[in-house]
């Protein structure tokens, strides 16, 4: 591919986009460097000197080049002679060239503007704007020590001390502190302003004083400023007012590419100033930072003489052109393509970039720079909303990826979950027995309501549901059914008699000798007692308490045995006489028993205070066979 080194046909510019010593770095990346006759000239460049490295001079250089490198950006009429899908690399004010964007769109061709670059770290070297901004520093300083009419170091002679200038530079982005930078070696004493709060450490280490105003920053996107209020910036120019005054030369630097320049100085802050003294607008192009300045003109007001810049790094042709061509050689580099199996000299922007997109301006018949197409084309049309997709089914989904046809029913209504069946108790009983793993369990809702008949029934082993006193860690003795409560008063549960049961620190056995028949347990008593006893006389069993525990009142009077035998007239059954019978082989040793326990001996059980609070083990204790006289009768 070739690249094309154009002639600046603009007024006053006398850069150029290549110097000899830089083609080498284009052929080596295997492009062939074409150079229209006297393009180096202006910059002392002459078209030996690009031969001489390997260049081709000829007057057809851009009209048969693949890429034209220049500084301004071509004329309408050139750009016009390229062919379709030409690209082009030089500075592009879309702001002010609406005409020539268009143009290059209608021609198809791919422009780049260096002043889009972004200001990344990975760009720097190919920021064109801070190189030239660079020159154009250092020419402000030296514009405004060459007109200035003293000296700017301190001079101490024998025939006297001469003061140094006092210098003001307003701006501290490149271009600011290179001036202050030139300006304080050659001896003045500087003072800098910059809106940013970065800029201040940036000003002292250039060996300045920064002014402080004591005003809000402010911070732009891409290490500009942001641009200010009215009133902020009529605060802003009082409080400069006094320093200007003072100042010797004053060096304007502050513009943001592609907008206008703010009026930081009135005519009026200019007039206060001392006879002689200098001011240097370097953004008189873009509308000035001085009110009154013109660019390429030296305007006298008041006392001191404006000059207004105009193309200030072209004044410095020679590193302004070295600088710049070696940002265009960086960027050309960036969008070459390179790998083992691709060519040399293949020039292949890669849109994705960052770099590469941020600075095209236009592409293939478009103009992809979203500013630059609002102002020509207007805005861009709202995208239609997409209607949202349906959900696709799990199961299609799912059959899809497995490239399989899909057939998809409307799903059923939910089905509420069973209730969880409630744990079922271990128990020898078939019924009560653990669910097999087949086996469907029942839900405790459809359990019948048990009897106390059923209840007995499946406590002596008959069918039924599994008693409840299971679920203690020991197995009690057979319960007997809670009698039924009297009609006119509720029976006591016999939770009650636990209080009394718990007073006691430790129960002693319950033991009845045999010569005294009538300590017996009143439980006890009342099973043996006569079934034809008036079902009537059931009522006096109301305070159960008074005879829970034998060790309370061991003097019983054998009238408790009457008094508690109607509890059990009022439910008969027949277990606990065949269990009396079982026990009457062992009233004779119930002495020994329970005065001298054996290992094979039944021995009530001992529990701390904690444990009485149990009414299954308070059954437990009132069953034994306490009085062996009692279930001989």
């Amino acid at each position: 591919m070739r690249i094309a080194v154009a002639k600046e046909t603009r007024d006053g510019e006398s850069r150029v986009a290549m110097v000899p010593e830089l083609v080498e770095k284009l052929t080596g990346l295997g492009y062939d460097v074409l150079v229209e006759p006297g393009a180096g000239d202006g910059a002392e460049f002459f078209d030996d000197d690009y031969e001489a490295v390997g260049a081709t001079v000829a007057a057809d250089a851009v009209a048969t080049a693949d890429v034209v490198v220049s500084v301004a950006p071509l004329d309408p009429e050139r750009v016009r002679e390229l062919r379709e899908g030409t690209t082009t690399i030089s500075f592009l004010p879309v702001n002010q060239s609406h005409d020539l964007v268009a143009d290059l769109r209608d021609g198809a061709v791919t422009s780049f503007a260096m002043e889009l670059v972004p200001r990344i770290s990975r760009a720097q070297s190919m920021d064109a704007l801070s190189s030239q901004a660079l020159v154009a520093g250092y020419r402000c300083a030296i514009v405004a020590a060459g007109m200035l009419r003293r000296f700017f170091p301190l001079n101490m002679t024998a025939a006297g001390t001469v003061q140094p200038a006092e210098v003001v530079v307003l701006g501290a982005g490149v271009a600011g502190l290179q001036a202050i930078a030139t300006a304080k070696r050659l001896g003045a004493v500087v003072r800098a302003y910059d809106v940013r709060a970065a800029a201040a450490e940036e000003i002292r280490s250039m060996g300045a004083k920064s002014i402080d105003l004591e005003l809000e920053t402010l911070e732009g996107s891409g290490g500009y400023a942001r641009e200010m209020t009215e009133d902020r910036a009529a605060r802003q120019r009082e409080l400069l007012t006094p320093y200007i005054a003072a100042a010797d030369a004053l060096i304007t630097t502050a513009a943001v590419p592609g907008r206008e320049a703010p009026m930081l100085v009135t005519r009026e802050m200019v007039e206060q100033m001392k006879p002689g003294s200098v001011v240097v607008d370097l953004a008189a192009e873009s509308g000035g930072n001085v009110e009154g300045s013109a660019p390429g003109e030296i305007v006298r007001i008041g006392h001191a003489q404006v000059w207004g810049g105009a193309n200030v790094p072209a004044q410095m042709p020679v590193p302004a052109s070295r600088l710049y061509a070696q940002n265009v050689v960086n960027l050309v580099t960036l969008m070459t393509a390179t790998g083992e199996d691709v060519e040399p000299g293949q020039f292949a922007p890669d849109f994705e970039d960052e770099i590469v997109q941020g600075a095209c301006v236009t592409h293939e018949g478009r103009i992809l720079h979203k500013p630059t197409r609002e102002a020509i084309d207007g805005p861009d049309p709202e995208p239609e909303p997409e209607p949202e997709p349906e959900p696709a089914p799990v199961a299609e989904v799912g059959a899809a990826a497995a490239g399989a046809a899909v057939t998809y029913d409307a799903p059923a209504d939910p089905v509420e979950p069973a209730p969880a069946p409630m744990p079922t108790l271990m128990s020898d009983d078939p019924e009560t027995a653990p669910l097999e793993p087949n086996e469907e369990p029942q839900s405790y809702l459809d359990e019948p309501e048990f009897e106390p008949e059923q209840e007995w029934a499946a406590e002596t082993g008959a069918d039924g549901p599994v008693p409840l006193a299971e679920e203690a860690d020991e197995a009690p003795a057979p319960r007997m059914p809670p009698p039924p409560p009297p009609p006119h008063a509720a029976a006591p549960p016999a939770a009650e008699a636990v209080p009394e049961l718990e007073s006691e620190p430790e129960p002693a056995p319950v033991a009845a000798p045999e010569e005294e028949p009538e300590d017996a347990t009143p439980e006890v008593a009342s099973e043996a007692a006569p079934a034809e006893a008036p079902a009537t006389e059931s009522e006096p069993v109301a305070e159960p308490e008074t005879v829970a525990v034998p060790e309370a009142q061991p003097e019983a009077e054998p009238e408790a045995e009457a008094d508690a035998a109607p509890e059990a007239d009022a439910a008969p059954v027949t277990e606990p006489q065949e269990t009396a019978g079982a026990e009457e082989a062992e009233g004779d040793d119930s002495e020994s028993e329970h005065t001298d326990p054996s290992p094979d001996a039944p021995a009530v059980p001992q529990q701390p205070d904690d444990s009485v609070s149990d009414p299954a083990q308070t059954e437990l204790q009132l069953d034994l066979p306490l009085n062996p006289e009692a279930d001989q009768s």
